[in-house]
């Protein structure tokens, strides 16, 4: 079962974190399309404003995946075929999905 999440904010990367405990894991197929990067983007005021360290409110997630079924795609769609079930990206790849 391929599954495609587009994006990685909140709910992106929430989405990866809970489909990685699933009980189905070993039978999914799973892209990311994003950044490759969480950001957590309500503490950049405090970056600007020299409160914090930048790297606290960024980190690559490609570490915390730990599954050989699971990709990271940096690019971005550019269409959505509902229907056919197939991506689009930027590169002019399609990518198909189930889910």
């Amino acid at each position: 079962m391929k599954i495609v999440v587009i994006g990685d904010g909140f709910a992106g990367y929430s989405a990866l974190l809970t489909l990685q405990k699933s009980s189905l894991i070993n039978k999914l197929e799973i892209s990311i399309i994003g950044k490759g990067y969480f950001e957590y983007k309500p503490l950049l005021p405090q970056i600007i404003s020299g409160k914090i360290d930048s790297g606290l409110v960024r980190f690559n997630y490609e570490k915390k995946i730990k599954r050989d079924n699971i990709q990271i795609i940096r690019q971005k769609v550019e269409q959505i075929d509902l229907a056919e079930k197939k991506i689009r990206l930027d590169n002019t790849k399609d990518l198909s999905f189930d889910y």
